[in-house]
């Protein structure tokens, strides 16, 4: 196999990082980012929004095991451990030999390939004889290659050791993708639920309190802003809500802030995964009332 033209491009890719990442502070990174998605200046020194306080953690908060729950393999043992193995959406293979990835090693029910080491890398594959696996591959190399927190500063993706994770694709009856749960936890306690619906089709968010009542507010990038369906859509609470409150929160105690998604197929609780900076810190809240709201509950030292 001839990997040569993906090769040159991540050799142009670390160069790129290079010239526009490495070479400007961590704080002034964070500053401009957040001046282009939220059109005013981030202040670092007086953070009052949930949007500055989680750019002030980035920066400033080390949680001593950040890595192990950004990393999408190793936080797989820490949930089997606290809260068993059933939990766990089952995993075909890790591997880092891109090679691996092709027909023969792939079961014929549908997957998702993904890595492990950062956000949004991923492939659904329903159907492994339609697939071209070369250009497959190629994707894969180049994710093993990049380095998440370049782009985003969230120091718990830096050091991370990259694999490729091939599971087994969660389906609901009618053969989609399951609505995403996100628990959105502050000191320990679960404030709102973020519900992914429909990733395939309309891919539209609800929000949810703890007690399960509608709340009119989004947290979307600020070109996505439509995608919030707000009082169109109402969904059910899931059969597993109370459980998913109590593994957040038993999670969540180790974090000012931190976000535990789940899924539920069939009535069956599914962990997704534990995320420390929602969107980075870098998608509006609106209207912004609920970004000060929520950020005043967080006492940074």
């Amino acid at each position: 196999m001839n990997y040569f033209n993906v090769y040159f491009k991540i050799c142009i890719y670390k160069l790129y990082v290079f010239f526009k990442y490495k070479m400007i502070s961590d704080s002034l990174y964070v500053k401009r980012v957040f001046k282009i998605n939220h059109g005013y200046n981030l202040s670092l020194n007086r953070p009052s929004t949930l949007n500055e306080k989680i750019q002030w953690m980035k920066l400033n908060y080390s949680h001593p095991n950040e890595k192990l729950f950004a990393d999408k393999l190793l936080v797989r043992d820490y949930i089997k451990s606290e809260f068993g193995e059933d939990l766990l959406v089952p995993l075909i293979f890790a591997t880092k030999d891109v090679k691996l990835i092709n027909e023969k090693f792939i079961p014929k029910f549908p997957v998702i390939i993904k890595t492990n080491h950062d956000s949004g890398s991923y492939l659904i594959i329903r159907n492994k004889y339609n697939q071209n696996w070369e250009k497959i591959r190629n994707y894969f190399l180049f994710q093993l290659n990049k380095n998440y927190f370049w782009g985003s500063r969230e120091r718990q993706y830096k050091f991370i050791e990259p694999f490729i994770l091939v599971e087994k694709l969660l389906l609901d009856v009618n053969g989609k993708i399951p609505n995403d749960f996100k628990f959105h936890c502050i000191n320990g306690i679960v404030e709102f639920i973020y519900v992914s619906v429909d990733r395939e089709g309309d891919n539209f968010r609800l929000m949810y309190s703890k007690s399960w009542e509608q709340l009119n507010f989004c947290w979307l990038p600020k070109e996505k802003k439509n995608k919030n369906n707000l009082n169109k859509h109402l969904i059910n609470k899931p059969h597993n809500f109370n459980r998913m409150i109590e593994i957040s929160e038993k999670i969540s105690k180790q974090f000012k802030y931190v976000r535990v998604d789940f899924y539920e197929v069939d009535d069956k609780l599914f962990f997704g995964e534990v995320t420390q900076h929602h969107g980075s810190g870098n998608y509006p809240i609106r209207p912004i009332y609920y970004d000060y709201f929520y950020g005043n509950k967080i006492k940074l030292n």
